[in-house]
């Protein structure tokens, strides 16, 4: 269950990037964001984090007002992480597959964090 987080609070727990709607959409695949945040608009991002990495990185993604530093701007393709993460789901078509297939995703997700990582050293 997601709980209700203000930009304040993200900013000042988290090491925040600032993604699209679904555009990591499969690389997160097995991950459920732990908070979200709405406005007078209605809702504006979801929040993902990642304690069990060992890290306080916040991806937050969604439509406006999200906090932090821009993937894009700072030189990181999401589409092309996850478009490396959706040839790791279309190489496992079997139900029996699946733990395999969150291995690799989950390898993958730590790549990419371990990059995004990078932008706050």
């Amino acid at each position: 269950m997601k709980f209700k987080i203000t930009r304040k609070e993200l900013k000042e727990n988290y090491r925040c990037v600032a993604v699209g709607y679904c555009d990591l959409q499969h690389l997160l695949r097995y991950h459920s964001p732990v908070a979200y945040n709405s406005g007078v608009y209605g809702w504006n991002y979801d929040v993902y984090t990642f304690e069990q990495y060992s890290t306080n990185i916040a991806i937050c993604t969604g439509y406006r007002g999200m906090p932090g530093k821009n993937l894009y701007e700072n030189g990181i393709s999401c589409r092309e992480w996850d478009q490396k993460a959706q040839d790791v789901i279309s190489k496992y078509q079997w139900q029996e597959e699946l733990e395999k297939e969150k291995e690799e995703l989950e390898k993958l997700l730590k790549e990419f964090l371990a990059l995004v990582e990078k932008l706050f050293n």
